[in-house]
């Protein structure tokens, strides 16, 4: 159990990260 719940913060952080990398590169092209 404690190994999913690892998993799945594991993967949440990933999709925070990506999520922030596109509203990032959104922003730059915008700019542009």
């Amino acid at each position: 159990m404690m190994n999913f719940s690892l998993r799945q913060l594991k993967y949440a952080m990933l999709s925070m990260l990506i999520t922030f990398a596109l509203i990032v590169i959104y922003q730059y092209a915008g700019s542009m």
